[in-house]
């Protein structure tokens, strides 16, 4: 070969190896490499050439490099890549480290292609036991080639004799004509080859799949015929017969398949001879020559072949008597059991259905009876259903068909009888003989077996009979001869693994640890029944294997693991030098979390993990846990330690046990296996003792106390000192100068006072035996026993919890320095040896220092001589109120009627049971359900109870609500649900009923309907299960059938619409088209108004007479219920007063903050910063985004009353996709801003004329991140606002312009809704709608009709909008940016122009009468101020002579001195609109 061959190998091998081509993409590689002379590389036949070569020069004989040897690899390489290309990815891993591509090849050959004996006989067992059964041709021809090209690849093909003879085999016997052909034709020369054979096959099988196979099955009939027209194919036919008829041929099959004609005495259609004789045999006579169409006995009724066949025996003949008995004839050919004796059927009942019975000449005789009898066995009686009597039958008829589809078993007819078998058992039911070329059933002769103790069993039946005692059992029994066993058991008895299984024994551990580190046992403990004084309820332990060294971590949640973990492994690895090598843990969450076996797996560390409920195969760790509670409790019962000091108490005690020897460490104590140094025990004192330390340094004056009366909690691991506590300032003192007492403990006697009342009865019980027998201990003041030392050397960061290493020999040792260390001589700054370990420990951190520890807050003393407030502020406590405020009612009505969880929980309280009662006595009251027994066919629907407390506007309790809703989610479409769409009243429908109300001084009603959906009536079948904890003690079983739309069902909605507007609309009202939730009532000068929010509405109108005929008659057919004058409407809280109505959402709102955890926020004057890409916190992902969508779509909500708010939700709503650490500060800052106004809302005047004004506003490209724009409006009716919104552009503008003109498109959309709408009710506007614009071009634009090359782009939006002004429906003005009240939607303002522009959109406070009463105008002027980050507002009177600090605006006077609001608003109006008019630009 020239070169390396360059041809691509994609168009040649197309196959990609896997388990099941191997042979197909051999024959594809093996040719492409034969055609480019390259199949010798992957045989070896082409082997490799050395290396090197031997060059002589000379007489020296060097080497240099093969270049044929170079040539080789490349192409050996090249091949090695096309094999690679062609493998799967599974295929590709099992080559890994192949040098070459014949090493490669061979191993693909060995893998997909295993050559052995064992293989080669299997594939030879698999060629001759494969069927065709049901399967195609074609398939069954492959799977047989497939085998012998299986067997030809090993190297051990069979001839062409044996594969055709494999192919024959596995035939049917439908085949079996073309077989002998086949068969015969390979005695002959030359013999037909494969292919040959495989084309007769296929021809004759393409032959036999065009006939007729079947008819369709009907019922009552012994037998199947066919009472279709001649058929020319009959010859070829062998799946049926044509029996003898009178005047008309009958065929078919008997049976539930095609069945050969050999049995019943019929004549084979086919002979055993060549396929090329095509005389038929006659099906009348039997004999061979002709046809039965040409049989000279076609048309004689009387004539009889020699051998009458079978199945004409079910026929009576006259002359034969009825058999008597319970004898049965199975049949093949019956569909129905079949009897001619009334007295076979005990329950018969009369037939009077039209069917008959029909035989094999075509006769149909009559059913008379039909009822059930009985099939004797051996094992008592067998019921059949659906038995037929025919008196005209001969013999009883057994369906084999009918009894095998009823019952497990099979039927096994041979030459002398049949039997009849459990399926599953094999166990024999009853057998009967052949009698006459019959089978026959009889009675069965039963016997009676009597079982003695000698009799003979197996040791299984034994072991039943006995119930299943153990096995020694039997084996003693045996012995003692009481039982004779003939066969021994030889399996296990499974029903005694069900019953009596028990956990295996445990076999004790070998492992040895050889180093530090190596083997870690891990297991968290808690959560504590007392919550710790530092929040801690769980703590976690590492035990060293090694050394049985343990650190110990509290925890406050189990999420706290990993980190913690994180900084072990760092704290002992750098300090042992050592790393840890495998981890042993229990299954908990935590130790199986993502991120925690993503840590292991990345440090190499091999994780053990106990079996699911076997804490035994983590026994060191649990063990550990036992020793730390009962040391740690025994210290804290003993020193009677409140019950939150618990982790104290357990670290104390934890660190203890690193100091004490134990016997599983050869005496030596962990601290002492682990560092190689023991420990030193004369620095310990005893947990909860008295102790004093030396406080000094913390005194202010010199008459200070030198300490204080504390009590020992223990060590620390930073500190080389004691902790001690004070209880009534509940400080802890750290320090090393301590005197103790340790024969007296404080809370025993001085500061019992702090101890806990206990929780649980033993507590209880302890506390009053240990007070009932303590006794004072005397004094004896500060003597010798009163050690004064320090703390020795505590080794804190080397042990991980603080072990001691050095104290001092005796008191004299207490002159130290101000180091606080000190040598065995007392000369030297340290004690004992410090090595390097040690000193690197103090830059290390640990979790469990004085940070984790905050001051423990003091128990609360039963002393009446309290410290009064410093403070001179009036409170309701010092001026002695102890009634609750109103204000706070919400907490306590969420306190005392909590939201049960469950109806078992439910039940228990009376209220609640009531409340469900009554919710159930409604349902039967308007007939929701009727009770029918279950179908499986139907989707039945679950359901559950929603409990709510409802609550009034103030907070208080007014209602419990238990409602009964079903699950609709498990709906299905099509099935019990169509429609689910039901109008929802929109928010600018209700203001603008509103203002229409209240400027015409019509009473305002608020109705509710008790059940609303309840009076929905269903279209579709629902089906419901009863509901829980009121289910019919009689019918438990049965399913509601929902006739009315219950609650939680996907259509109930528009059930209820449809029900309620109907009676509205017979009533006289009409639905308007502008929205269809408001129902208007015009009749004369009559006119009524209903709002319809679900089951929520408002009424008004100017003929109270009608309203109240109006109220009866919907009460008459719903359950309404008056809920007198507008006051709390969808959230939002109404109140009346002499100038109009104000709308608010406090109540909301204050819960709003609340759940926000910012009630006690500090306010802000604005919701958003002026520069709100200066956010702290751009780039940080917000941690928790659910909260902040919740947070976000609650604000959503409350500007229905805040239309200040609206652009910042607006703004932060963006977000929620993604947001933000700065996204999260900002809607923070809103939250704020709203605690500052919560009693802002909308104040709708009464005085306002009814002039419909718009005012249209857009920030171009205000996005940073799109560049989109943001466009904003609000509309009036008067000076009272209808709609607003703020919502960002869906596309980019190109100029301001567009930006502009975009929203005033909206705008004069919304306009022309809102005449729509005001046209209905019978109020048009009083004049040409007006907008407002502060942008000239996009003012001109819309009055003037030329196109500019800058506005063919929003043709569109220009059409609309200037069709509305050339037809005089819509007036355009211009007016100044400082008077666009829209400004405030489209962008975060500074407070002064925020403060007026938010006045005149008509946000105020309420208009509620001021704490200081009246205020001479005349003497009042008003001075702003300015404090931290929120504005507070001052109000100072001064007299007329005296200099005046007057606002910039006037407007700004109702905000920061809302006692001046009556003097604002005498020139409210003015400032709002009037300004206007001098400043519009008409578009004409």
């Amino acid at each position: 070969m020239e070169g390396s061959p360059t041809l691509s190998i994609s168009q040649c091998v197309t196959l990609k190896l896997s388990d099941s081509n191997y042979l197909s993409w051999k024959l594809q590689f093996e040719q492409f490499l034969s055609s480019q002379m390259l199949l010798g590389y992957v045989t070896g036949d082409t082997p490799r050439p050395a290396p090197t070569i031997s060059v002589r020069t000379g007489e020296q004989v060097t080497e240099e490099s093969n270049p044929d040897f170079v040539k080789w690899i490349r192409t050996d390489q090249l091949i090695k890549a096309w094999i690679f290309g062609s493998l799967s990815e599974e295929a590709l891993k099992n080559i890994y480290g192949l040098g070459t591509s014949h090493e490669v090849w061979s191993y693909l050959a060995k893998k997909y292609n295993r050559v052995s004996a064992t293989r080669k006989l299997d594939l030879q067992r698999r060629i001759q036991t494969t069927a065709k059964l049901q399967k195609p041709m074609a398939q069954y021809l492959s799977e047989i080639k497939f085998l012998c090209d299986q067997l030809d690849s090993i190297g051990c093909p069979i001839s062409k004799h044996e594969k055709i003879y494999g192919v024959l085999n596995g035939l049917g016997k439908e085949y079996e004509s073309i077989c002998t052909v086949i068969e015969d034709s390979m005695d002959k020369f030359p013999s037909p080859c494969f292919e040959d054979v495989v084309f007769k096959l296929t021809s004759f099988d393409d032959k036999l799949q065009t006939y007729d196979t079947s008819t369709e099955v009907t019922p009552h009939m012994a037998f199947h015929t066919d009472r279709g027209g001649y058929s020319n194919s009959y010859n070829n036919n062998r799946g049926g017969y044509f029996n003898r008829g009178r005047g008309r041929y009958r065929g078919g099959y008997r049976g539930r398949g095609a069945y050969s004609t050999r049995g019943r005495g019929f004549q084979q259609q086919f002979s055993s001879g060549s396929s090329s004789d095509s005389r038929p045999t006659c099906q009348i006579c039997g004999r061979f020559g002709h046809s039965a169409f040409k049989c000279y006995n076609r048309f004689d009724p009387d004539y009889q072949p020699e051998e009458q066949p079978t199945a004409m025996a079910a026929i009576k003949v006259p002359n034969q008597a009825p058999q008597s008995g319970h004898e049965w004839y199975p049949d093949t050919g019956a569909t129905a059991h079949i009897t001619n004796s009334a007295a076979q059927v005990p329950n018969a009942q009369p037939y009077h259905g039209e069917d008959a019975v029909i035989v094999g000449n075509g006769d149909f005789l009559p059913i008379t009876h039909i009822g059930s009898a009985v099939l004797p066995t051996l094992q008592g009686t067998l019921p059949l259903e659906d038995v037929l009597v025919c008196p005209d039958i001969t013999k009883p008829l057994l369906s084999v068909s009918k009894l095998t589809k009823d019952y497990p078993c099979a039927f096994t007819f041979d030459s002398d009888s049949v039997c009849i078998k459990d399926k599953w058992t094999k166990e024999l039911l009853t057998q009967g003989s052949r009698s006459n070329d019959l089978y026959v059933l009889k009675n069965p002769q039963f016997k009676a077996f009597y079982s003695t103790r000698q009799q003979a069993a197996s040791g299984d039946i034994w072991h039943q009979r006995l119930g299943h005692p153990h096995v020694e059992i039997l084996q003693f029994l045996t012995r003692k001869q009481f039982i004779v066993l003939n066969k021994a058991s030889s399996q296990l008895c499974e029903a005694c693994q069900l019953g009596k299984l028990c956990k295996l024994p445990f076999v004790a551990s070998d492992y040895v640890s050889s180093r530090p580190l190596e083997r870690i046992h891990c297991d968290l403990w808690g959560p504590s029944p007392v919550v710790s004084a530092q929040g801690f309820q769980y703590y976690v332990i590492f035990v060293d294997n090694y050394s049985r060294f343990t650190w110990f971590y509290p925890l406050k949640r189990k999420s706290d693991f990993y980190s913690v973990f994180l900084l072990f492994q760092a704290l002992v690895e750098k300090q042992l030098q050592q790393q840890i090598t495998m981890f042993q843990c229990d299954g908990g969450g935590e130790f199986i979390s993502s991120k925690f076996l993503e840590h292991l797996a990345s440090r190499g560390i091999k994780q053990l993990i106990s079996c699911p409920h076997t804490p035994q195969q983590n026994g060191l760790a649990e063990r550990k846990h036992r020793h730390i509670t009962e040391l740690g409790l025994s210290m804290m019962f003993h020193s009677r330690v409140p019950q939150q000091l618990w982790v104290e108490a357990f670290f104390t005690s934890n660190f203890l046990g690193n100091l004490l020897p134990s016997s599983v460490t050869d005496g030596q104590s962990p601290y002492e296996k682990l560092y190689g140094k023991p420990p030193i025990y004369t620095a310990l004192r005893v947990f909860g003792c008295t102790c004093y330390p030396y406080l000094r340094p913390y005194s202010k004056n010199k008459f200070d106390p030198k300490s204080l009366h504390c009590v020992f909690l223990g060590y620390n691991e930073k500190y080389k000192g004691y902790r001690c506590f004070h209880p009534p300032s509940g400080k802890v003192y750290i320090s090393r100068h301590v005197l103790f007492n340790e024969l007296q403990f404080p809370y025993t006697d001085v500061y019992r006072e702090f101890q806990a009342a206990g929780k649980t009865p033993l507590i209880s019980a302890l506390n009053i035996h240990v007070m009932s027998t303590t006794q004072e201990v005397e004094s004896s003041g500060c003597t010798a026993d009163f050690l004064y030392v320090p703390i020795g050397n505590i080794d804190s960061q080397n042990e991980g919890e603080g072990s001691i290493t050095r104290a001092v020999e005796n008191a004299e040792n207490g002159e130290n320095a101000e180091n606080g260390e000190f040598s065995e001589n007392g000369d030297s700054g340290g004690i004992g040896e410090q090595t390097q370990a040690e000193t690197n420990a103090d830059i290390s951190e640990s979790i469990f220092t004085e940070h984790d520890f905050p001051p423990l807050f003091a128990a609360p003393r039963d002393d009446q001589n309290q410290v009064a407030p410093a403070h001179s502020m009036t409170t309701r406590a010092r001026s002695g109120i102890v009634k609750p405020n109103p204000k706070y009612a919400l907490f306590t009505v969420k306190t005392n009627y909590p939201e049960p969880k469950t109806v078992k929980a439910a039940l228990k309280d009376a209220g609640w049971t009531n409340a469900m009662g009554e919710e159930i006595e409604f349902m039967h009251e308007v007939d929701t359900w009727d009770l029918v027994p279950p179908d499986e066919a139907d989707n039945v629907l679950e359901c559950r109870w929603i409990y709510t407390t409802k609550l009034r506007a103030n907070g208080d309790l007014d209602r419990l609500r238990a409602r009964l809703v079903a699950k609709g989610y498990d709906q299905e479409e099509g099935v019990d649900f169509i429609e689910t769409f039901s109008p929802v009243v929109r928010t600018a429908t209700v203001r603008s009923i509103l203002h229409a109300a209240v400027t015409r001084k019509w009473d305002i009603k608020q109705l509710d309907v008790k059940n609303a959906f309840l009076h929905g009536d269903l279209k579709e079948t629902v089906y419901m299960t009863q509901p829980p904890g009121f289910e019919d003690p009689l019918k438990p079983e049965f399913v509601c059938k929902l006739k009315k739309a219950i609650y939680g069902l996907k259509q109930a909605p528009r059930a209820w619409f449809d029900k309620f507007s109907n009676h509205l609309i017979d009533f006289g009202f009409i639905c308007s088209i502008p929205d269809p939730s408001l129902f208007v009532y015009l009749k004369g000068n009559d006119v009524m108004l209903l709002l319809l929010y679900v089951d929520d509405m408002v009424l008004t109108g100017n003929n109270n007479e009608l309203i109240k005929k109006l109220l009866e008659s919907l009460n008459a057919v719903f359950k309404m219920k008056d809920l007198g004058p507008l006051h709390y409407f969808l959230g939002v809280q109404a109140h009346f007063h002499a100038d109009g109505l104000f709308l608010c959402q406090e109540k909301y709102a204050m819960d709003l903050l609340i759940s926000a955890g910012m009630a006690d926020c500090a306010p802000m004057p604005t919701p958003l910063p002026l520069q709100l890409d200066k956010v702290s916190g751009q780039d940080e992902v917000f941690p928790e985004p659910t909260y902040f969508r919740s947070l976000a779509g609650k604000l959503q909500y409350l500007t229905l009353t805040r239309p200040d708010i609206q652009f910042a939700v607006n703004f932060v709503c963006q977000k929620m996709h993604s947001p933000t650490v700065s996204d999260f500060n900002l809607l923070k800052r809103i939250l704020r801003y709203l605690k500052g106004t919560l009693q802002m809302g909308l104040d709708l005047r009464a005085d306002a004329d009814s002039k419909l004004r718009a005012y249209s506003d857009s920030d171009w490209a205000g996005c940073k991140d799109t560049r989109r724009s943001t466009g904003g409006f609000c509309t009036f009716l008067g000076t009272n606002i209808i709609s607003w919104s703020a919502k960002r552009h869906p596309t980019v503008s190109r100029s301001s312009t567009e930006a502009e003109y975009r929203t005033m498109s909206i705008v004069a959309t919304e306009l022309k809704w809102i005449s729509s709408l005001m046209e209905t009710i019978g109020f048009p506007p009083d004049d040409v709608p007006e907008m407002y614009c502060d942008n000239l071009s996009a003012v001109y634009l819309s009055a003037n009709p030329a196109l500019h090359s800058r506005s063919k782009h929003f043709d569109v939006d220009f059409h609309y909008v200037r069709e509305r002004v050339a037809h005089g429906a819509l007036v355009v003005r211009h007016v100044s940016s400082g008077q666009q009240l829209a400004d405030i939607f489209t962008k975060s303002l500074a407070q002064e122009p925020f403060f007026d522009l938010r006045y005149k959109l008509g946000v105020t406070l309420p208009p509620a009468t001021s704490l200081r009463g009246c205020i001479n105008k005349d003497n009042m002027s008003l001075v702003l101020s300015s404090e931290g980050d929120g504005p507070h507002m001052q109000a100072q009177c001064h007299k007329k002579e005296e200099e005046v600090v007057k606002p910039k605006h006037v407007t700004d006077c109702i905000y920061r001195a809302p006692i001046s609001r009556k003097v604002c608003e005498q020139r409210r109006f003015v400032n709002r609109f009037d300004v206007l008019e001098s400043n519009a630009i008409s578009s004409h």
